[in-house]
């Protein structure tokens, strides 16, 4: 799907938001669509180029991979890592489930490594208790599917606020990219000066487990 039909979705989403949410059904629970379509790493260094003073973007990159939480049960939980030219910029544990209005609601935690850990490494997550867990309601994310394999939501920025009130971004996420735009250049750490970003996705990772859903359908998730 193009850039101009994804942004297309976005005012199509915006004028219909207080409708009803879509419904698909191709076989696979919403989360587990979800977590499939996003999983994996993304970047648009292909798009920027050489960074400098007189940059439009910053070089981007995101990973998404599922991991196992148990005490964010029963939440599914996908760790989520952010590069702003090459220097990590943030590292969270999303819980996500599905609301009963049928959005993917994703609540960010913060966590804590413990002591002589050393480098990260996403299997400590099995281990890890609540306490070593911080997260803030506010900062939860909502998307909202629109086509099978197509979600557009809000995350916010709680990093940084505006005369009070939490920032967001807008995003959609589907099959082989991740676009999302804001205009409070002031306020988020990447810089906007021309939007929106398109992350393309450069490596799958497959899920841990993909519960009553079929591997292959998911491998068919955007030609259902």
């Amino acid at each position: 799907m193009s850039l101009v039909s994804q942004l297309a979705l976005v005012v199509l989403c915006l004028a219909s938001v207080l409708e009803e949410a879509s419904t698909f059904d191709c076989g696979c629970s919403l989360v587990t669509r979800y977590l499939a379509l996003i999983s994996g790493e993304y970047s648009n260094a292909g798009d920027v180029g050489t960074v400098g003073p007189a940059s439009t973007q910053d070089v981007l990159y995101m990973k998404f991979q599922q991991v196992d939480v148990p005490a964010l049960e029963p939440s599914k939980s996908l760790y989520f890592e952010e590069k702003i030219n090459s220097v990590l910029f943030r590292r969270e544990i999303m819980a996500v489930s599905q609301t009963s209005q049928g959005y993917i609601r994703m609540l960010p935690y913060t966590f804590t490594l413990p002591a002589g850990s050393g480098n990260l490494n996403l299997s400590m997550f099995s281990d890890m208790p609540l306490s070593s867990l911080s997260t803030r309601p506010e900062c939860e994310t909502i998307y909202r599917p629109v086509e099978y394999n197509v979600f557009i939501g809000a995350s916010p920025e709680c990093s940084g606020h505006l005369e009070g009130k939490i920032a967001t971004y807008t995003g959609i996420v589907s099959c082989n990219s991740i676009s999302g735009a804001s205009t409070l250049n002031n306020i988020f750490p990447e810089v906007f000066s021309r939007i929106p970003y398109a992350l393309w996705k450069i490596n799958s990772i497959p899920l841990l487990s993909y519960g009553a859903c079929d591997e292959i359908v998911i491998d068919q998730i955007c030609s259902c």
